[in-house]
């Protein structure tokens, strides 16, 4: 919940919080915002990054592409996706969602985002695989 609505992760101290899980499940520990920070978060971003690099194992070619959009509260996001082909299906990915907080959508801050992005992918594998 806190990932996917982009929460901090001190919601889950709110007390609106607390009593919403100790009536769904009283049995249900919550988690502290240390734990989420600390090892929860991490731990499913190594797994999902482990999934990915498995996706992406035997795949030959893969098309990318960066996209620019704007959420409803008007924030900027860039996006870099890949499509491939896995066992004759269409696949797609997002590698990466980022906040852009540059003024305008250039090839220059596109190259950058780009090369960042790349960049931190090589660093996560070489950090996994070491």
């Amino acid at each position: 919940m806190v990932a996917v609505d982009s929460q901090p992760f001190s919601f889950v101290e709110n007390e609106g919080f607390k009593w919403l899980m100790a009536t769904a499940d009283p049995r249900y520990s919550i988690p502290t915002r240390q734990e989420l920070s600390h090892k929860l978060i991490p731990d499913l971003y190594k797994n999902t990054f482990s999934e990915v690099n498995t996706v992406l194992e035997n795949v030959a070619n893969v098309s990318v592409t960066i996209n620019f959009w704007s959420s409803r509260a008007n924030d900027d996001y860039m996006s870099l996706t890949c499509h491939f082909l896995k066992e004759g299906n269409l696949k797609c990915l997002c590698l990466e969602a980022i906040p852009f907080t540059q003024d305008h959508h250039t090839a220059e801050n596109t190259k950058i985002f780009l090369k960042q992005t790349l960049e931190s992918w090589v660093i996560q594998d070489r950090r996994m695989s070491g």
